[in-house]
């Protein structure tokens, strides 16, 4: 495999930054859905799940930083 500027660890970091921040995105258009559907329920979970994913987002890009 061809060498790139970032080293197999780096960018499984930024592979799941992106799906971090991607099922953040999409989790929030959901709990939208969800309360305009009146599913309290439903929009609870999805929150935190979106409150996980941005967690998640987050702490890649700190470790991420550190190691750029």
């Amino acid at each position: 495999m061809p060498e790139t500027p970032l080293s197999d660890r780096d960018f499984d970091l930024v592979s799941t930054i992106y799906h971090a921040a991607k099922g953040a995105r999409i989790s929030r258009q959901h709990a939208a859905d969800a309360r305009e559907a009146n599913d309290q329920e439903a929009a609870a979970f999805l929150e935190t799940a979106r409150k996980q994913y941005d967690d998640l987002a987050a702490r890649g890009c700190q470790l991420l930083k550190q190691r750029l």
